[in-house]
């Protein structure tokens, strides 16, 4: 078995493929549009430090000694042990 240790395995194919890249029109930067960036700008500068929402779910949960499931939790060591068993290999 021959194993080629070029990572170029077909000059042809990447020759097109430089060929097409570079005839590929790119957008020009002075023609760029901002338009929405406004919009953007708003939105970020009328969004909440904190979501009060997010946060009272997450003190419920706290208080919630059922959570998070046994179910969730077996799941995570499961994949925890598969993931040792295989750093152990």
């Amino acid at each position: 078995m021959h194993i080629n240790p070029s990572h170029h395995s077909d000059p042809v194919g990447q020759t097109e493929l430089v060929r097409r890249s570079a005839a590929t029109p790119r957008p020009v930067a002075d023609g760029a549009s901002f338009e929405r960036s406004h919009a953007l700008s708003h939105s970020l500068a009328n969004t909440p430090e904190v979501r009060q929402e997010v946060v009272e779910r997450a003190r419920r949960l706290i208080e919630d000694t059922s959570y998070p499931p046994p179910e969730a939790i077996n799941k995570i060591a499961d994949l925890l042990a598969i993931k040792l068993a295989e750093e152990s290999k």
